[in-house]
């Protein structure tokens, strides 16, 4: 994507003619595409923690079981018997953070959100607050809450450097709140998240957007120079 897009893109934005703008409307509607595309897999088959943990319970391995194999529906069925039945035992909260990211995939924000808060309520440890803040920051986004959840982003993100979170979900968060300052107008803070994020896919997808935003603010030359660093990551 990031070398015949970029330089595409470049071309794109150095002319004025009436097809150049065409070609910008498309790139604009894959744009929008890219900016919903990473954030649609809210129920990712990897948790929130970066070590992951031992099985103990037999139900909540058969959740595992249909979560690792894209089965979200079945994972949360399976929690949600679990459940009847007295609760998965001896797993902390991982199963219900599981059921809300799952839940949050399904379009279930209330659900999700009221099941993060209750995590948050209990004496949980500072990698469980990370992820359930996180999450919560996730449903805040997709409500159009921006500013809100930016606030839950930065205590996501408070502490001891992000207290054992998986990779994937750091570089997300980061990606998010890019996409948040660049929706509320800060393209300067948005570019300055944009270019620090591992891993370099979430950069990318986070470029991309910015030199979109860049161009549309009559930023060219930052919307090129934000290409060029696109066309040249590893």
């Amino acid at each position: 994507m990031r070398c015949w897009s970029a330089k595409f893109l470049r071309g794109v934005f150095q002319s004025g003619s009436l097809l150049s703008g065409i070609l910008l409307s498309g790139f604009l509607l894959f744009g929008l595409l890219m900016t919903v595309f990473p954030v649609a897999s809210a129920a990712d088959n990897t948790s929130g923690a970066s070590t992951p943990q031992p099985v103990r319970d037999l139900r909540y391995g058969a959740a595992l079981f249909s979560w690792y194999g894209d089965d979200y529906l079945g994972a949360l069925t399976e929690l949600l018997v679990a459940q009847q039945r007295g609760g998965v035992k001896n797993q902390g909260e991982m199963p219900q953070l599981i059921a809300g990211s799952i839940s949050l995939s399904y379009g279930l924000d209330k659900r999700a959100e009221a099941i993060f808060n209750e995590v948050l309520a209990r004496n949980v440890s500072r990698d469980v607050m990370s992820q359930a803040w996180f999450y919560l920051g996730k449903v805040n986004y997709l409500r159009g809450q921006y500013p809100h959840a930016l606030q839950l982003f930065d205590k996501s993100a408070q502490g001891s450097q992000d207290s054992g979170m998986a990779a994937e979900k750091i570089a997300e968060r980061q990606y998010l709140a890019a996409l948040i300052n660049q929706r509320l107008g800060n393209l300067g803070k948005a570019a300055q998240l944009a270019n620090d994020i591992e891993p370099a896919l979430w950069r990318q997808y986070a470029q991309y957007n910015l030199a979109l935003a860049q161009y549309q603010a009559g930023k060219t030359g930052d919307a090129i120079a934000t290409l060029d660093r696109l066309e040249n990551l590893d």
